[in-house]
């Protein structure tokens, strides 16, 4: 096994965790481009 096969999982976690944090999903609401309703979402 690789090393992005054995990270991957570990960091998709890790992102999931965090963008699903109130105090961030708050950092965007505020910050994001004026526009954009949603928090930007992975493309993979």
């Amino acid at each position: 096994m690789d090393l992005t096969e054995r990270m991957a999982p570990a960091l998709v976690e890790h992102s999931e965790r965090v963008m699903n944090d109130a105090r961030v999903k708050a950092y965007y609401a505020e910050h994001w481009i004026a526009g954009l309703t949603a928090v930007p979402s992975r493309s993979w």
